[in-house]
């Protein structure tokens, strides 16, 4: 859910407009691996992690000019007031979402691994989403998850191709968008490294 309203500390005249609030919406984990892929591929800043900054203030960031939306992209970023980016800044990661932890304790390949959500999935007309199972036999099951360049995308590979809720054959496409950051990185750190024959982290690092 997006946060309340916020007033910016200095109006920003971008362009032909002047900006004076913003909202900042909660980022899914996909959103957020997407963002990661897309800031490998940037050119500027010269860091990851500015690059996914500049990202996210743009496109997690809903930016208004006397009430009403207005678009602001990435580029548009740097010509913002730093007393505006500091306080944004700080709240990009307030609602990343409760974290989870493993139920079922398993290997992922000769037995399962079961995660309770952190945050539930809510579904129409049934009860929430609270599980989920990870269980891949062959390399193809697991083939993208491998392939990937980093931990976050390998786990939104994971979480979108092996993961499924108990009963299910699969986790659809828009609960896939509903996993929170606070469960992916979750996720990331106790479930993933399974699947890539490395070291699992304690629930408690």
């Amino acid at each position: 859910m997006p946060s309340e309203k916020l007033t910016l500390p200095q109006p920003w005249q971008l362009h032909d407009k002047i900006i004076d609030g913003a909202i900042i919406n909660r980022l899914s984990f996909q959103s957020f691996s997407d963002m990661i892929t897309e800031a490998q591929t940037m050119k500027k800043p010269k860091t990851l992690e500015a690059r996914l900054r500049r990202l996210r203030l743009a496109k997690q960031v809903v930016y208004y000019m006397n009430g009403s939306t207005t678009p602001v992209g990435p580029d548009d970023v740097t010509m913002m007031p730093i007393p505006n980016a500091q306080m944004l800044t700080t709240h990009l990661d307030e609602d990343e979402g409760a974290i989870g932890k493993i139920t079922r304790e398993g290997d992922g390949i000769s037995t399962s691994i079961v995660y309770e959500l952190g945050t539930p999935i809510p579904v129409t007309g049934k009860e929430p989403i609270t599980e989920l199972e990870f269980l891949a036999k062959t390399y193809g099951d697991v083939e993208d998850v491998m392939s990937a360049n980093d931990s976050i995308t390998q786990t939104a590979m994971l979480i979108a191709t092996v993961a499924r809720p108990p009963g299910m054959l699969q986790l659809p496409s828009w609960a896939v968008n509903a996993i929170t950051v606070g469960d992916g990185v979750t996720i990331a750190k106790l479930v993933t490294p399974h699947f890539l024959g490395l070291p699992v982290e304690s629930e408690n690092e």
